[in-house]
Parts: structure tokens; sequence; C-alpha cells
């Protein structure tokens, strides 16, 4: 884990992170930081939250930097790694990562099967749990639908102005709150 002082910055416009941010402990601030120097804040990032993820996992150039709030902590992770790393999940780890109900996953997974991406391997340790294993050419697709993420973001949001920015970041705030107490 890494230690930020206030206004520390961890990520600038442009950077390439390559590793994606778990904040454990006070909050960062995603900022849009113009050609004159203005700065205006995106987003509040806090405690158990993500940030940088679409941009690391992809290997694409930050639109956005990233500062520390407060005296805060986070978690850096290699995307990269990552993806390898988690080549492999249960039906019940996916449920549960996904917060799907296990019966629903059946399908989706049947299908990712079916289009080479995964494949289903008993487990060696517990003949009863069954693993998705992500393939080669899954990797593959998921790095190239990440990075039509991040360029389908980086192309609308250079279409935006700050104002329009900010009016999304709040419409967007609402929408979490509401779900949240749902």
């Amino acid at each position: 884990s890494r230690a930020l002082a206030r206004g520390e910055f961890l990520f600038h416009m442009g950077d390439r992170p390559g590793q994606l941010g778990v904040v454990l402990a006070g909050s960062l601030h995603i900022l849009y930081e113009d050609a004159f120097g203005g700065r205006s804040i995106l987003a509040v990032v806090g405690p158990g939250e993500l940030f940088a993820e679409a941009y690391a996992c992809a290997g694409a150039p930050l639109t956005v930097s990233v500062a520390a709030r407060e005296e805060s902590r986070v978690l850096l992770l290699d995307a990269g790694g990552l993806l390898e790393e988690r080549e492999s999940m249960s039906i019940s780890e996916i449920s549960d990562y996904f917060d799907i109900a296990k019966p629903n996953i059946t399908p989706l997974v049947d299908r990712l099967v079916n289009a080479g991406l995964v494949d289903r391997v008993r487990s060696t340790t517990d003949r009863r749990v069954v693993n998705v294993v992500i393939q080669k050419e899954g990797l593959k697709r998921l790095r190239e639908i990440l990075a039509s993420l991040v360029a389908g973001i980086e192309n609308w949001g250079s279409s935006l102005s700050m104002d329009d920015f900010r009016a999304l970041n709040e419409s967007l705030e609402t929408v979490v709150k509401l779900l949240e107490k749902v």
C-alpha cells in the first residue's frame, strides 16, 4: 500500500497507470485539468472504492488526474497481473462478485464457453466445485472491450464542457445514492 499526503498527486492526466487503485483510508479527488492550469473536481473516491481500473486494464492514458483529498492510503494492483491471477473463479465467486443469483450465472457461462472465451474445469481439491477459467481469447477480448470503453469515454468526454462534466457528476452521484436505497 502507499500513503499519500493531502494534495499529493498519485496520477496525472496523460499517465498510463498500469495499476488500478483501491482506497484503503482517506479519500481522493478525481480532477480534470484544463490547458490553462485550472482544476475541477469530478468525483471524490472514498474507502473501498476503485479508481483508474478501466484505464489500467486497457493501458490507456488517463484523461483525469488523481490526488489525495486528505491523508490517504491506497492499494495499487497491477492490472495485467490481476487479470492473469484471477483467470479462474468458481460459480459461487462469480455470483458473489457480480451479485447475481447462481442459477442466472449458468446461461451466461454457457454462452462464454460456446464463444471459446472461458472453459469449465472441475476443481482438483473439491469435486463439487466447477471453476470458470478464462482462456487467452477471453483475456484478449476483455482487453479489447476495456480499450473500447476507454476510447469511448475519451471521445465523449472531449465534447463536454466543464459545466457539463460537473452536472453529469452530480447526476451520477444522485443516481448512486438512489440505488443504494433500493
